[in-house]
């Protein structure tokens, strides 16, 4: 659990929280009265970066933005800390805490879309310099013109397969032709409300939380646009993935 202290474009900053089955000690602080019903140890020396992705269900409200200011001035020894500081013995659990801030820098550097094949696209620059249309694309992958368009656009990833054909047929190596992905279905991925619908795919399509958002990205590409936000429309495409054949790709 953690509770966010801020939230910027694509990631959070947040204090990493346990209860109090696990061990706690100063410098962290401890809130009695929480949304769980159960006293928290909210480790405010440990405050991290997360990306959007990671997170799932909201439990609540913790402490609030003042508490926050206040956790982060204790912190710097510049004020009273505003909550009980927990009574615990930091060198009798300092195998927890450094086991708990690995844990966090772990997370931290845990990111998605990666440069990884399945999250990376087709380079609309080098696509333009080099005047290559989803035409192109159909006659080299043997791929649908409408999965074509989504990989020319950006809204499909390739597969290894596509990314060892495109290489060969035009002489580049792969880090020339794909970039990280950005796009609308990207940004819908990274809401945490999606996260259920993610592990209902996961467990129907016996794949991993990247592949079905590689899945949700393909069905949000084949969307009309007609209707519906981003939003809207990445929630269809996650719920035509449930209701189709599992067996399919």
């Amino acid at each position: 659990m953690v509770v966010i202290t801020k939230v910027v474009h694509d990631h959070i900053l947040a204090f990493p929280v346990t209860t109090l089955s696990d061990p706690s000690c100063g410098p962290s602080l401890v809130r009695q009265d929480t949304p769980l019903g159960v006293p928290l140890t909210v480790w405010t020396f440990a405050e991290t970066g997360l990306g959007l992705h990671l997170l799932d269900r909201r439990l609540g409200n913790l402490i609030s933005a003042r508490t926050v200011e206040l956790c982060r001035l204790y912190g710097q020894g510049r004020g009273e800390p505003p909550l009980d500081i927990a009574t615990g013995d930091y060198f009798e659990h300092q195998d927890f805490v450094d086991g708990l801030l690995e844990w966090m820098q772990s997370l931290c550097f845990h990111e998605w879309p990666t440069e990884t094949t399945g999250d990376v696209v087709l380079n609309a620059d080098v696509m333009e310099a080099r005047h290559l249309r989803a035409s192109d694309l159909v006659a080299i992958l043997g791929l649908s013109v409408p999965d074509a368009a989504a990989l020319r656009s950006g809204n499909r990833a390739p597969t290894a397969a596509d990314v060892i054909a495109l290489a060969n047929s035009w002489g580049l190596e792969p880090a020339e032709f794909l970039t990280v992905a950005a796009d609308d279905g990207i940004a819908a991925l990274l809401n945490p409300r999606v996260k259920p619908l993610l592990r209902q795919i996961m467990e129907a399509r016996n794949t991993d939380e990247s592949g079905a958002r590689g899945l949700a990205r393909s069905q949000f590409a084949l969307a009309t646009r007609s209707v519906g936000g981003a939003a809207d429309l990445m929630d269809a495409a996650l719920r035509r993935l449930l209701n189709d054949d599992p067996s399919e790709p």
